[in-house]
């Protein structure tokens, strides 16, 4: 799949936004197990699109063969070296960094969970969340970043539903299974 450009204020990614990617040099996604979720690509100077690229701006492009094409957003982009730019991109998901739970108690399996915290998001998500895991839990957060409490430190959702759980991240979709 050809990467696709879209504006910073975006919100409907069906269609083919600022336009196509098709000089990319490379487009590489890495994801890690319940860490980081990155794309990297490199693009020619002298193609069309190139000043378009600019931080806060979306890329959609293909990150496995699992799921759909997946959203990133650019975070940075290099000065032009050898008549190329090199992009970096962090997966949809890490705007859940910028929300925030003052606070939350509850009892009960992952999935009520995810949806509590989603309740008592400081801002909208626009996130859906969902996890297989039926083990009832105490789950509390006292003023903490969403992402974090989701991640995996101490106290997080996968911290308290079990170790070896794992965060699926498919766009706008969180599970934890």
């Amino acid at each position: 799949m050809i990467p696709v450009l879209y504006e910073a204020n975006e919100v409907n990614f069906n269609h083919n936004g600022l336009g196509l990617l098709s000089d990319v040099i490379y487009c590489e996604v890495e994801e890690e197990n319940n860490e980081s979720y990155e794309l990297e690509l490199a693009y020619p100077v002298s193609s069309f699109l190139y000043d378009e690229i600019k931080g806060n701006r979306w890329i959609k492009a293909k990150s496995n063969d699992r799921f759909e094409p997946q959203l990133f957003r650019i975070y940075y982009v290099s000065r032009p070296l050898n008549g190329k730019i090199i992009v970096k991109a962090e997966h949809v998901s890490y705007k859940l960094k910028d929300n925030f739970v003052e606070s939350l108690n509850y009892t009960g399996d992952c999935q009520g969970a995810l949806n509590a915290l989603n309740s008592n998001a400081a801002f909208p998500t626009g996130f859906s969340f969902y996890s297989d895991i039926t083990m009832t839990s105490n789950f509390n957060v006292d003023k903490k970043n969403f992402w974090k409490s989701i991640k995996g430190e101490s106290g997080s959702i996968v911290d308290t539903y079990g170790n070896g759980a794992d965060i699926v991240r498919n766009n706008f979709n969180v599970s934890v299974v």
